[in-house]
């Protein structure tokens, strides 16, 4: 490999790309059995607005991407 690759890719964490979504997975598991674990509709909630961010990021980060490579 090129010395520039092994420079830019020393300081990253040590994670693959598997290991970075595991985030996102985490976080719905969570949420999803929050609805089944908590008490008179707060899981509900917890799911709903996970939901939420999880659609609003998608659409606003994926939407303006195009947008963005224009620049």
């Amino acid at each position: 490999m090129p010395f520039a690759f092994d420079l830019y890719f020393a300081d990253l964490p040590k994670f693959g790309c598997h290991e970075i979504g595991l985030r996102g997975a985490m976080a719905f598991a969570l949420a999803l059995q929050s609805v089944l674990d908590l008490p008179e509709g707060h899981g509900q909630i917890i799911f709903t607005a996970t939901i939420a961010i999880v659609v609003l990021t998608v659409l606003l980060i994926d939407g303006s991407t195009g947008t963005m490579l224009e620049f």
